[in-house]
């Protein structure tokens, strides 16, 4: 399978483009410091910036699917046009290339979805992230009512406060709720790319956690 993988130099993103190397995948990733990528026979790094139309629609030609891994450094309030911008033209290079599947990484705390079960303990934390954090929260929102009136095969996965490490395998999947306070980068980039080939996700925004 031939993915494309925005975000790749990132914590998670990494891990998406190992993992993906390591199950024999093609991956195309596309990122503004491709030298943060170690080379592979399998893995074609384009360098670029989000905000050019042409060079997202160029790496979509030929993909089978395309993982998000795309997250916010600064909570600014620009974050969020450039967040919705970037989102916008990949789903738009997707339809223009006929590339149907979209895994994207959001937060569970970020985007709360009408089915999900909201404890007081969640409702409080949610209420301060977003008190905290707005510009980041609003920007993921953002990105997920973009992605969600697509109408693509997507996936957003909501998890919760992500921690380094690889990846275990023992983490359980909830649709309206957290399984655990954290998770970590490598079982997240595991999650994500089991929702590229299967669809038991799809038009979901599940939560993955222990």
């Amino acid at each position: 399978m031939r993915l494309v993988i925005f975000g790749g130099t990132g914590g998670v993103g990494r891990q998406v483009v190992l993992q993906a190397l390591e199950a024999g995948h093609e991956v195309t990733a596309f990122a503004r410091s491709p030298e943060k990528l170690t080379p592979h026979p399998r893995l074609t790094v384009v360098k670029g910036q989000l905000g050019d139309a042409d060079g997202v629609s160029k790496v979509m030609e030929g993909a089978d699917a395309v993982i998000s891994a795309l997250g916010a450094r600064v909570n600014t309030a620009d974050q969020v046009e450039v967040f919705g911008a970037a989102m916008q033209k990949i789903t738009a290079a997707m339809k223009t290339h006929g590339v149907a599947r979209l895994v994207a990484i959001s937060g569970a705390m970020v985007v709360v979805t009408p089915e999900d079960h909201m404890t007081v303990r969640r409702r409080v934390v949610s209420f301060l992230l977003r008190s905290m954090q707005k510009h980041l929260a609003r920007a993921k929102e953002r990105e997920y009512e973009i992605i969600t009136a697509t109408g693509l095969d997507w996936v957003i996965v909501r998890p919760p406060r992500i921690v380094e490490g690889p990846a275990r395998g023992d983490y359980r999947v909830l649709a309206d709720r957290a399984p655990s306070s954290s998770i970590s980068q490598g079982d997240v980039a595991d999650f994500m790319l089991k929702c590229v080939s299967e669809d038991r996700w799809v038009g979901k925004a599940p939560i993955p956690g222990y």
